[in-house]
């Protein structure tokens, strides 16, 4: 069963998941990557933390 299946989506490519245009804009627009997110803000560091290794030994 898996392997027709498999063989259906290979062969319909693209069109195997093309939406009606009415079902579209009623589903959820949803974000699973976290592209609508943006770039990651930088970690905070405290200024008390060197962030090189002591040589004054």
């Amino acid at each position: 069963m898996l392997k027709q299946i498999a063989f259906a989506l290979t062969r319909t490519r693209h069109a195997a998941w093309w939406l009606p245009k009415w079902l579209e804009r009623r589903l959820p627009a949803l974000d699973i990557e976290g592209d609508r997110l943006g770039p990651a803000p930088a970690p905070a560091v405290p200024e008390s933390v060197p962030l090189t290794p002591s040589t004054a030994d």
